[in-house]
């Protein structure tokens, strides 16, 4: 029998010019697949964000443990998820600059394995800045720094630097 159950809770409030976010939430869930020694799902987050005038940082945390697939087949046990983002926007006249930074990691194992001993990570950095070329039309350019560790191992196919242009049309 599968069970699940969530609860999480937001509260706003202001602090001078300022309106401070703060958010909390869990999950848990339990299945029946053979051999699991975690539950299917258990974890907790928490956000805090504040915004003054132009200005908002924001920052989250999250872990827990569970079950995650990997690939087309195999479902592997996954322990002390630990992940951290944190990030900063400005706005000014018609452009946005935001900066970001994002840290997480997962100790991975068979499926009934007890711990996980194999672990995962990823660090990321960005920054980006969106022009308002005209009503309904925004540019972006950005870069992001990425490293990525799989098995303990870096993971050069998916880490490294790179730059990126866009464009969003709303009309």
């Amino acid at each position: 029998t599968d069970t699940a159950f969530s609860v999480g809770a937001t509260y706003v409030t202001t602090a001078g010019d300022s309106t401070v976010t703060i958010g909390g939430g869990m999950v848990t869930s339990e299945g029946n697949s053979t051999n699991q020694s975690n539950a299917n799902s258990d974890s907790v987050a928490l956000s805090a964000s504040v915004v003054t005038g132009d200005l908002t940082v924001g920052a989250g945390f999250s872990t827990g443990e569970g079950l995650a697939q990997e690939g087309s087949v195999s479902i592997n046990e996954i322990d002390d998820v630990e992940v951290i983002n944190v990030g900063a926007s400005y706005v000014s006249g018609d452009m946005t600059f935001t900066v970001s930074y994002k840290d997480g990691s997962v100790k991975s194992a068979e499926l009934g394995t007890a711990a996980g001993t194999s672990t995962d990570s990823q660090e990321v950095v960005g920054a980006s800045v969106d022009y308002a070329v005209a009503s309904g039309v925004t540019a972006t350019i950005g870069y992001e720094n990425r490293d990525d560790t799989l098995n303990g191992a870096a993971v050069p196919s998916d880490s490294g630097g790179s730059i990126y242009l866009g464009a969003k049309i709303s009309f």
